[in-house]
Formats: C-alpha cells, sequence, structure tokens
C-alpha cells in the first residue's frame, strides 16, 4: 500500500517522464525518416537499379484502385514482386539484344480494350485508326504522360512475347520421346510379385566378414 502511496504521489512525474520519452521517440524517427534531415527517396534496389518511392507509390495505388478487396500490404507485395520481375527481365532482354519497332509496340496497344477498343480511336468501320491514336496524343498533351507510361509497358510486353517464343523455339521433342512419353502413358500391364523385407532376416543371422567388406570398399571405390 506504501509503494502505491508513492506512486500516486508521483504520477504527475511519470507522465511527464513518458511524455517526454515519446516526445525523443517522435523527434528521432522524423530524423530517421528525413522530415528533418535527408533521407533517400528510394524504396530500394533490384538488380542494382533504384526503385523511386513516388513510382512505386503510384503504381500500389493502381493496383489498389483496380484489385477487389485488397489490402495495402498485398498491392505492396504485388508490385515489388513485378518490380523483381520486370529487372531480372530486362536484363536477359539487354543481354540477347532484343529490340521492338513501333508497329510491335502498336500491336501490343491495340490488345488492351482501353485503347483497341476505344470509339475515339476507330475508324468508320470501326477499326483501330493509328493516324487517330496518334492525332489525339498531340492535341492533348496533358494525356501524354499515361500514354508514355503505356508505351514503356507495351515495348516491355512486346519484349516478353519475343523472348517467350525463343524459349518455346528452343524446346524439341523427338519423335522417339513422344512414343515412349505414349507409352509409359497409354501400356498397362498386370503382373504378380513377392517381396521379402529385410526386416524378416535377423541381423544376427547374417555374418560378415572383414575381408567382405575391404572387398566391396574396393570394388566400391567412389562410393
Amino acid at each position: 500500500m506504501a509503494v502505491l502511496a508513492k506512486i500516486r504521489q508521483r504520477s504527475a512525474l511519470l507522465i511527464g517522464v513518458i511524455a517526454l520519452a515519446l516526445f525523443a521517440f517522435i523527434i528521432q524517427d522524423l530524423f530517421t525518416r528525413g522530415t528533418f534531415g535527408q533521407s533517400s527517396k528510394d524504396v530500394g534496389s533490384i538488380d542494382g537499379k533504384d526503385i523511386s518511392f513516388e513510382d512505386f507509390r503510384v503504381k500500389v495505388s493502381n493496383v489498389e484502385k483496380s484489385g477487389q478487396g485488397i489490402t495495402s500490404t498485398e498491392a505492396a507485395n504485388r508490385v515489388w514482386d513485378q518490380e523483381v520481375s520486370i529487372a531480372l527481365l530486362s536484363s536477359q532482354f539487354d543481354k540477347l539484344g532484343l529490340r521492338v519497332g513501333e508497329k510491335h509496340i502498336l500491336e501490343v496497344l491495340k490488345s488492351d480494350p482501353n485503347i483497341g477498343k476505344n470509339p475515339m480511336f476507330l475508324n468508320a468501320a470501326g477499326m483501330f485508326d493509328v493516324a487517330k491514336f496518334k492525332d489525339y496524343f498531340k492535341t492533348n498533351p496533358e494525356a501524354a504522360q499515361y500514354i508514355s507510361q503505356k508505351e514503356k509497358d507495351a515495348e516491355l510486353n512486346a519484349k516478353f512475347q519475343i523472348y517467350n517464343t525463343l524459349i518455346k523455339s528452343g524446346l524439341y521433342t523427338t519423335a522417339s520421346e513422344g512414343k515412349l512419353k505414349y507409352e509409359m502413358e497409354a501400356n498397362k500391364v498386370s503382373f504378380a510379385y513377392a517381396a521379402a523385407p529385410y526386416s524378416s532376416i535377423k541381423d544376427s543371422e547374417v555374418k560378415i566378414s572383414d575381408d567382405e567388406i575391404v572387398a566391396y570398399m574396393k570394388k566400391n571405390e567412389k562410393k
């Protein structure tokens, strides 16, 4: 009881100490995060390439808007996984010297319903009109950033299509392999067998000499 009484008497002091500690923690956090000091503007680095915080934030926001019931953490994880995949694939594209032209990029853009089926970009026959598409962004500079990002994504997708085609073309199966696979899946046999487990033989009934062990070791030196 005496201890409780002392605590009550000094409650104001304790509250002050706790408040000071919290304030010091907040100040330290602000300096660490760069509110008053200097901090990195990148969320991380993948294969030597820095990932801008602002670009990452926009992509996470877009995923949150497009996803149904997806949390911020899930969206951030998804975007980060995408960034890792893009960085690794881009490295392979560069090693192979993959290049794509404007025509290929436009074909990829056309496959996007928001572009390929957009009435603003269709001609009288209801087909995608490249001239209308280009003219729209020439006369609407505010949309230039949007289409610029779309073109970057389209270029990446076009390279991935080429890369995927190269991998598929490099895979070859012979007629013999196909025949063997078919026989293994289609051929069926019925047979009976008998098994004698090692546990049915007592260790005491088997005697192995040192000479037999040495002979086995010489015969199986690699093992």
